[in-house]
């Protein structure tokens, strides 16, 4: 364990939270993760009725508005918002002794068909995975408006070192959402990050007062450590740089408000991107170079008819390579396929 992260309860809610036996991650410098833990029947809903040995947790969240801001409040075409639609609750019913209970967690959509959770929620150690679902668009305290995908439950790639799985989606991912593009960046101790997640398993908020990568963040290795707050459930979050790049998957907390030492960790997206030959393969068919756009210079012998004579020219050209943009995610099965 890390000397200088304790484990200390973070806050109230943290401290209400049942939290099933902690997934302890390979390696020395592991941290314990955990998750929140509700009942069997809830699985299925969006709004997760919590146990009346919880309190007022939910009350708590929401008057942490500072700290859990609630993703709605940005406008519907706020370019962070759009993106984050790709970021949605991991639902998994486990069963351990002959008895049932629904962990949550968080995940995002990085394919047609894949999504990028935590290695200690898919597999997880909580039990055997009965069933799995993500829960997108859950930003509504009613829980309209969302949409259900089954998910496998297994994972189809991970590891528990670096605590991060793939596991595949068993139905379509709406039209208008996007999977996220993962970054290759590197983190800088003290940047300033933000980091999207279901905390609780309540609706989508984002932590970004005093979010910062801390500033023992190592310049070498596969981590990320910082300060934004997490709770159960915020496994999996995904944590941006300034230009809403995702540089990092959120796993454990350790943040003492009382010890300036401490931090929460993730683990660095340019990492697993190289450590994965799935994500190399996402990342760098994703990021390839466009065909060079044809000549707008027309023919030679054409007579030169001023800056409009090639406006519905140049607007066809743009239409084509955004359409050709549009149309990546769905080759990027045919792309994982092959050797």
């Amino acid at each position: 364990m890390m000397n200088s992260c304790k484990s200390t309860t973070r806050n109230t809610l943290a401290a209400l939270l049942f939290s099933v036996a902690p997934a302890i991650l390979a390696g020395p410098s592991a941290l314990a993760a955990d998750v929140p833990l509700f009942s069997p029947d809830s699985y299925g809903l969006a709004v997760l009725p919590l146990n009346e040995s919880l309190g007022k947790s939910a009350d708590t969240i929401a008057k942490q508005g500072n700290i859990f801001e609630p993703l709605s409040q940005l406008r519907k075409d706020d370019p962070l918002r759009v993106r984050a639609r790709a970021i949605g609750r991991l639902d998994i019913l486990v069963e351990k002794a002959g008895k049932k209970s629904l962990v949550t967690c968080t995940a995002t959509i990085i394919s047609a068909d894949l999504l990028l959770t935590n290695y200690h929620c898919i597999p997880g150690k909580q039990g055997k995975i009965v069933k799995a679902s993500l829960l997108l668009d859950y930003e509504k305290s009613d829980g309209s408006g969302t949409t259900r995908i089954p998910v496998e439950p297994r994972a189809l790639e991970g590891d528990a070192g670096l605590d991060y799985a793939l596991a595949r989606m068993l139905g379509p991912v709406p039209s208008d959402i996007s999977p996220l593009k993962l970054s290759t960046h590197s983190v800088k101790p003290r940047e300033q990050l933000l980091m999207i997640h279901h905390p609780a398993g309540q609706t989508k908020k984002m932590s970004r007062f005093k979010c910062l990568a801390s500033k023992s963040t190592p310049q070498k290795g596969p981590y990320v450590r910082h300060i934004c707050e997490s709770l159960p459930g915020s496994s999996g979050g995904i944590l941006f740089n300034t230009s809403t790049g995702a540089v990092g998957l959120h796993h454990s907390g350790g943040l003492d408000k009382n010890d300036p030492d401490s931090f929460n960790k993730g683990t660095l997206l340019a990492r697993l991107v190289a450590s994965s030959r799935t994500l190399k393969k996402l990342v760098r068919h994703i990021a390839a170079p466009k065909k060079p756009l044809p000549s707008l210079s027309g023919p030679k012998n054409a007579r030169n008819t001023g800056s409009t004579g090639n406006t519905g020219n140049i607007n066809d050209l743009l239409e084509n390579a955004q359409k050709k943009q549009a149309d990546t995610s769905s080759h990027i099965n045919d792309m994982l396929s092959q050797p």
